[in-house]
């Protein structure tokens, strides 16, 4: 139960407890004068305790009433917040959904770039690769050649006159 609730059970118990103790004193009738009716002769005590009881159960309404307004705008306010929410989501949906259409996009435009220039690339790559190794074997005959003409050098040099190598006779490197 809510805190006002026990409070006004409470107020409530007391008063009939009040009200039972002192009956006697509570329903002797006095003169009552309402002002607006003429005077009449009532239990002036009864009158009050009833109408203490009518004012606390009065605003125990005028609470739960507010209590209950309460409650209702703070259901508007999350339907409200609700409907942002799903709208931020869509938003947030939409913006994912473009993000990846525009990767999607990037990714196959550079796969296409990358097949376009995978072709030409390894065309180029092997004109490349064909006039390193010609550049190679021109490299390695100038090579052979400059070491033929040394060794016929060094030999004709030492005595020899053959430049063609002995097979029986090793020779120095």
């Amino acid at each position: 139960m809510r805190f006002h609730n026990v409070l006004l059970l409470l107020v409530l118990a007391l008063l009939v407890v009040f009200g039972i103790f002192n009956w006697n004193a509570l329903s002797f009738p006095h003169t009552v004068n309402l002002l607006v009716v003429p005077a009449f002769q009532a239990p002036l005590g009864l009158i009050l305790l009833v109408t203490a009881g009518l004012l606390a159960v009065v605003f125990s309404m005028l609470v739960s009433y507010n209590e209950l307004r309460a409650r209702a705008h703070e259901a508007r306010y999350l339907k409200e917040l609700d409907a942002v929410r799903q709208s931020l989501d869509a938003q947030e949906a939409s913006r994912f959904h473009q993000l990846r259409e525009h990767f999607d996009r990037v990714i196959a435009e550079v796969q296409a770039r990358g097949a376009a220039a995978g072709s030409s690339q390894t065309a180029h790559d092997q004109e490349l690769i064909e006039a390193f190794n010609a550049r190679v074997d021109r490299v390695r005959d100038e090579l052979a050649a400059d070491i033929g003409q040394l060794e016929d050098a060094v030999l004709r040099r030492l005595g020899g006159t053959s430049a063609a190598p002995n097979p029986n006779k090793t020779q120095p490197l």
